[in-house]
């Protein structure tokens, strides 16, 4: 962090005897919008978007790990392993995959 420090809103200096504060307001509004909120995930790393192919891939895996649980299918126990590592990784990224 600068000696000076930044508002938590906008992200620009604080100006001089406000820098103890975490945004503007004593002084008047933030002079920029808002920064983007960045969600992170349970790691700390910034969420990560699925492009549409890692989406259909995901589903893919849901559907033949749903398949499995249900007794229609039997993969191999490592291939078993691959599909909830895969699967596991990507709740933890937390990209919005149920």
């Amino acid at each position: 962090m600068n000696s000076k420090g930044n508002c938590k809103i906008c992200g620009e200096p604080m100006p001089e005897g406000e820098t103890m504060f975490h945004f503007h307001g004593y002084s008047g509004p933030c002079p920029k919008p808002p920064l983007k909120k960045v969600e992170l995930d349970p790691a700390g790393e910034p969420k990560a978007e699925l492009t549409v192919l890692e989406r259909k891939a995901i589903e893919a895996l849901n559907t033949i790990k749903a398949a499995v649980d249900g007794g229609l299918i039997q993969l191999p126990v490592g291939m078993q392993m691959d599909v909830d590592v895969v699967l596991m990784m990507a709740t933890v990224r937390r990209v919005g995959v149920q």
